[in-house]
């Protein structure tokens, strides 16, 4: 065995979890992370089952995971709620990876780089263009096939709309769609460029290949992606 050891948690991380079904039901493998465990075991690295199952756990909670490891990775492996000098990894689907002794959160770091890439890559014409403002905007007339409606109480239907020069081709390819469209921004090379849609259109953006603004205020919104473009 090489110098170390890999912790790996067994529920939601190498078995299936949708709720404790009680002591001796283990979920079926996640073939990933099953796959990825045998190949630490080909190349003689220890690997030990981390969870939560293990803590005051009687004889019949083991006797189930050995079972299962068994079953699903041909050997049975070492279980314990804990960790040791020895660990050299921890995968575990509640952990969250910090930079030694600075208290900051690697997928924080990582988030940051990609928003600096996404400047890099979708780099637009609003050069010291403030978000909010309308410096570099452009009035398109909305088609007949997409029902825009404003705020008021009428909710009078859109005829026009004002939007940033730099997204209007993306903007009028996903109205071709019949995606109704109800606000974007191009980002101004300042942050994320993001566009709303209809709820309804959720699925369709999805299956467009387009990602979710996860980093909106609103964290349960299902409406606003990711710009893909930011081209005339």
């Amino acid at each position: 065995m090489s110098q170390g050891w890999i912790g790996v948690d067994l529920d939601g991380t190498l078995a299936k979890y949708d709720g404790w079904k009680g002591t001796e039901h283990i979920g079926e493998p996640v073939p990933l992370m099953v796959n990825r465990v045998k190949m630490w075991l080909d190349n003689d690295i220890e690997v030990r089952i981390i969870t939560a199952r293990a803590f005051n756990a009687k004889v019949e909670t083991f006797t189930a995971i050995k079972k299962w490891c068994k079953e699903h990775l041909g050997q049975e492996l070492e279980i314990n709620c804990f960790k040791d000098y020895g660990m050299i990894q921890l995968w575990d689907d509640r952990a969250v990876q910090v930079v030694p002794n600075t208290g900051v959160a690697v997928q924080d770091l990582l988030v940051d780089a990609r928003d600096e890439l996404r400047k890099l890559e979708k780099k637009c014409k609003c050069e010291n263009v403030q978000c909010g403002t309308y410096e570099n905007y452009v009035t398109l007339n909305v088609p007949d096939n997409i029902i825009l409606r404003m705020n008021n109480p009428e909710r009078t239907i859109r005829k026009q709309v004002c939007l940033d020069s730099c997204i209007q081709n993306e903007i009028k390819y996903l109205w071709s769609l019949g995606i109704v469209t109800t606000g974007c921004c191009c980002g101004h090379n300042t942050s994320v460029g993001f566009v709303n849609v209809d709820k309804s259109h959720y699925q369709q953006m999805i299956d467009l290949g387009y990602e979710v603004y996860y980093d909106h205020p609103e964290l349960n919104r299902k409406d606003t992606f990711v710009i893909k473009h930011n081209k005339d």
